[in-house]
């Protein structure tokens, strides 16, 4: 996936509940919402706090449940590939798996659900870690999942709908950066065509 093909927008948001139809999720005071989406309709819902990031997606599971578990392992032995410092800490839902670097720390958080799973990835600086962790948590915990009745693979992400309050403010940033890319361009082409006027002068001055 390209950055050309990535379209992303910050928006400050207050306490409430944000419905993206397959889940809605509750979003902490003071926090800042990003929407990363692409040419592929795929969207990606980030909440930032201060310098960390969370973000919470929803998989289709097995009716016979305990994804998770199975996740968890893979996440750890990933990191520990990676050459990261892993840790397994228990959490309200089970396994929390915390892999650590020098500068920062990712922690993945799961929740089994009836034929759903949803997955938190928080990245955060070491001091911040724990406090991003227990924001992740809450929002977990007032999450509401609509896996819906259609048969869908194990894994497979729950496409998410955008808000309408939402999509309107993705338009109007699109068109805004659609009109500063036009400005920036006729200011270039200005610039060039006066550079190229004041190059003609001097060649002219200096043939006379």
């Amino acid at each position: 996936k390209s950055s050309s093909a990535v379209s992303v927008v910050n928006m400050i948001i207050v306490l409430g509940i944000l419905d993206f139809v397959s889940y809605a999720f509750f979003t902490p005071d003071n926090t800042q919402l990003q929407i990363e989406s692409s040419e592929e309709q795929n969207l990606v819902v980030h909440v930032l706090s201060g310098q960390s990031n969370i973000t919470i997606d929803a998989y289709a599971a097995p009716k016979t449940g305990g994804q998770w578990r199975f996740v968890a392992s893979e996440l750890a032995d990933g990191l520990r590939n990676q050459g990261a410092k892993v840790s397994i800490q228990d959490g309200p839902w089970g396994r929390e798996v915390i892999g650590s670097a020098a500068e920062s720390v990712i922690r993945f958080i799961g929740v089994d659900g009836p034929r759903w799973m949803l997955r938190a990835v928080i990245v955060s600086s070491p001091a911040e870690a724990e406090q991003s962790a227990e924001i992740a948590r809450t929002m977990l915990s007032h999450t509401v999942v609509r896996r819906g009745t259609n048969p869908m693979p194990a894994r497979t992400p729950i496409p998410l709908v955008l808000p309408m309050e939402i999509l309107e403010q993705i338009q109007a940033e699109q068109l805004r950066q659609q009109e500063d890319t036009k400005l920036a361009a006729e200011q270039a082409r200005k610039r060039a065509a006066a550079d190229n006027g004041e190059a003609l002068q001097h060649f002219d001055q200096s043939e006379s």
